[in-house]
Order: structure tokens, then sequence, then C-alpha cells
């Protein structure tokens, strides 16, 4: 009990001491700042560096930042005034009315409450044989069948084949794009024409939960065709470039009357589902306009760089556009993760389709540095 008495009088102190520093401040914490006090960050050797679950090890918008530690007192309301902030810069960003939005406690949140609807029309899904299956289980287990299609020779999802499949049974297509795990990028002009045909015969469930990484996320974003009135459904999450996955955060855009019919009999609703602090930091993100380029800038410089490193050493990647690599190791996968792990790095390899090949998420450059030096010293064993 002593111990643990320190240990809060040794928090109290830090935070109480941050707290402090952030009211005398005239100016935003930097991101450096923010990094420096992410306890979750692998810097020790006690602590392994973090890349397996495509976090943004980057940390959180300083504006975010400052939001939850202006705000912890109000932690005891629920946030239905804050919700309906949020709605309206979700809204503003996307180029949509609040009545096309749902918000969910974290995109996974969306997902399953997509595929509740869906899975109660028993019909046929059809989806990636190798992709975030999250929905699809949903889906699955709510009553429909799952038509899975495999991924093209060089690692994409097939479109085309999966355009092919759908039936008079099909009551919903499930994409991500960039596809995870292999992160790669459909090609915009040929996904937005192929989805507009799919979406004639039924719903079109687009996953962007990475595309905020990609090179070119103005042309590859599908948010246009729900303006459009077409029937696409495009979600996305605070989890990954905002790096808010510890506040659980995410939305779904779609016609008004998908959101009213798949949603509206919900019984918690913004206020009563979302997470004070959560919401004041996304709303505090989307308010930080040249945060999302400067870590997507800073990620691609790294993802660069280790994939030049797989190149040096003759090692198949899938051309990546998220915030992590998929790549050929040469050897059981979960060998692999243990050797990694050896070397205080957590990455993924738990793809039984793809038993020698892992995922690593991209880190910051110092981590990258000691992951890169890991991989290479594995890989040349």
């Amino acid at each position: 009990m002593k111990t643990a008495a320190l240990n809060r009088r040794h928090f109290l102190k830090n935070t109480g001491s941050l707290v402090a520093g952030l009211a005398l401040s005239s100016t935003l914490p930097t991101r450096a700042d923010a990094q420096q006090r992410d306890p979750g960050r692998g810097t020790s050797s006690a602590e392994p560096i973090r890349l397996g679950s495509n976090e943004n090890n980057y940390g959180p918008s300083p504006l975010a930042i400052m939001a939850v530690m202006q705000n912890t007192k109000r932690m005891l309301r629920y946030p239905h005034t804050e919700c309906d902030r949020l709605l309206t810069a979700i809204a503003a960003k996307e180029g949509v009315t609040k009545e096309n939005l749902f918000l969910g406690t974290g995109s996974a949140d969306v997902l399953e409450g997509l595929a509740d609807w869906i899975g109660a029309k028993k019909g046929e899904v059809v989806t990636s044989a190798f992709t975030f299956n999250f929905f699809a289980t949903a889906a699955k287990r709510r009553g429909a069948t799952l038509i899975e299609v495999p991924l093209t020779a060089d690692l994409f999802n097939d479109i085309d084949t999966m355009a092919a499949k759908i039936t008079p049974a099909t009551t919903c297509v499930y994409l991500v794009n960039p596809n995870n795990p292999t992160g790669t990028l459909l090609p915009a002009a040929k996904l937005r024409a192929t989805v507009i045909e799919m979406a004639r015969k039924c719903p079109v469930v687009v996953d962007e939960a990475y595309l905020e990484y990609a090179d070119d996320f103005t042309g590859s974003t599908l948010v246009g065709l729900v303006k459009e009135g077409h029937n696409v459904i495009v979600t996305r999450t605070f989890s990954k470039i905002y790096a808010l996955a510890g506040e659980r955060l995410g939305y779904g855009v779609m016609p008004a009357a998908v959101a009213k019919e798949a949603f509206g009999a919900y019984p918690l609703q913004n206020g009563f589902r979302a997470n004070m602090l959560g919401v004041l930091a996304a709303t505090a993100s989307l308010g930080d306009t040249g945060f999302v380029e400067e870590t997507r800038v800073k990620l691609k410089t790294e993802r660069d760089k280790f994939c030049a490193l797989l190149g040096k050493l003759g090692r198949k990647f899938a051309p990546p556009q998220g915030n992590f690599v998929f790549f050929h190791v040469g050897m059981p996968a979960k060998d692999f993760s243990q050797k990694m792990r050896a070397e205080n790095i957590v990455i993924n390899a738990g793809y039984p389709q793809m038993p020698d090949w892992a995922r690593l998420t991209i880190g910051t450059p110092e981590e990258m540095v000691v992951a890169s030096a890991a991989v290479e010293k594995i890989l040349t064993a």
C-alpha cells in the first residue's frame, strides 16, 4: 500500500506540474513535448517498441493534448453539446450534413452497427478474402453469407471480381482501402467507377481508416460519392493518423436514409456513446489544419526508408499506402515475430493465409532505426 500511495503522489505531482506549465505557457506544447509525455512509447530497454497495432507513434496534435489537459474536470459530464460540435466539425470537413453521419466508439463500432443492419437481411456480403474482416465476420454472425474474393497476385483487392460476384442475393460489398494488412491502395479512377456501378445494385461500405496516410487522399476518398447520392458508406477513425486510439472515436459518412435505417433505433446516441475527453480531443485535432499533412510526410519518409531496406535485402513487400508495411520474411512469421520480440520490438505476424509474411507499423525515426537494424540482423542471419 505504501508503494501505491507513493506512485499516486508521484503521478499527481508530475501531472500537476504539467497542467501548471500549460496554464502558464502562452503557446501550445510542441509535438516533441507531446511525444516525451507519452508513457507508452518504447524508448527504454524495459518498454518494447510497439509496432504491431498500427497506432500513430508520433502522437496526437498538441491541440488535442491541450484540450484534454484543460478539461479533465469535465469528465463527470455527458458530452451531448460537445458531440454536436464535433459532428458539426466533421460535417464541415466532409462536406455533408450531420444527418449523413453516425459517431461511434471507434470506426469498428460503426462497422458493427452496419453489420447488424446488413446481417439482418440474411443475404450475401461480397468482400476480400484477406482484409480487416471485422465487418464481414460481424455480418456473418448476424446471418449473412460471405462471398470472399482472393487478392490479386500483387496483393490488391480484386474489385473486378468482387463486382462480378454481385447477384440479386447480395446485400452489401465491403472494401478496405488502403487494404489492411497489405496496405495497397486501388487506383482512384478505377475504384470510383467500379464502386459507382456496384452501388447501383447494393450498398458499398468502404473502410478508409488508413487513407489519410496515402499519397493522394483527396483523389482517393469516396466521400464525394455520398454527396452525389450514391449508395455508398465511408467509415473513418480518429485512431490512426490522429493518434487517438485510446479515446475510441470514429464515424461513418452515409446517405441520410441509411443513417436513419441502420442507426436511428440505437438506444444510445452520441453523448451517451462517446467520451468527453475523446470528443474534445477529436474536435481540437480537426482544428489543427497542418497536423495531418505534417504527420503524413514524416511517416512517409520513414516508410520509404524501410521499403528501401527491404529492397536492399531482396525482400518482397506490398506497395504501402498506410502507416505499415507488409513484407515477406522467408521463415514462419511467428518465428520472425519472436526474434523481433527478443530485440524488444512488437510486430504483427498473425496471418495464417500468408504464414511467412509479417506487418510492421512505421514508428518514429528513433524507433525505426532500432527496428530496421533488428530486421536486417534477423533477415541476414
